[in-house]
């Protein structure tokens, strides 16, 4: 598709509807078709579909502003600790694409792949990871989970640097 023709996705119109059979099924969001040649082919209207936590993320490509920006702030707030650390650089990715787009940066010059999103968003997760205090990154961690990421000979070496420590303050 010539970049100068893309659209993004819309709600399907009246006609469309009409013309092809197609209605809102008992989910919201969710459009079905009573013509035979069609009815295996639901329709996604994103911008309706529930807040449940499995739309969140097909939801971030929503075409209304309002609705993209609550399905970013909710997976963040309520699904982030669910995520695995690769879809949560591929979320980071897509909400710094996104605000991207809300800069009038033409989203076309990127060379969109899966794999540039989550680099994009492990850039954006270390950005952000590196400004916060220590406190704060440590925070709900239980002191096994800390140590558990410690060689055995860095923990030593703290230990024995802070026996010496003490017995040089006698």
């Amino acid at each position: 598709m010539d970049r100068s023709t893309a659209q993004p996705a819309k709600t399907p119109s009246q006609k469309f509807r009409v013309d092809f059979g197609y209605q809102e099924s008992d989910r919201p969001g969710v459009w079905h078709s009573n013509n035979t040649m069609l009815d295996i082919l639901d329709i996604l209207v994103l911008n309706d579909l529930s807040d449940a936590p499995h739309n969140l993320f097909i939801k971030c490509f929503a075409s209304r502003k309002k609705e993209k920006e609550r399905s970013f702030r909710k997976l963040f707030e309520f699904s982030w600790k669910q995520l695995n650390a690769s879809l949560q650089q591929l979320f980071m990715g897509m909400r710094s694409i996104y605000a991207d787009a809300q800069e009038g940066k033409d989203m076309m010059e990127y060379a969109l792949t899966p794999e540039k999103v989550m680099e994009i968003g492990k850039g954006f997760e270390d950005a952000f990871l590196a400004g916060l205090p220590i406190e704060k990154r440590l925070k709900g961690l239980k002191p096994e989970e800390i140590l558990g990421s410690l060689s055995d000979e860095d923990i030593m070496a703290y230990i024995n640097k802070k026996v010496k420590g003490v017995k040089a303050k006698r």
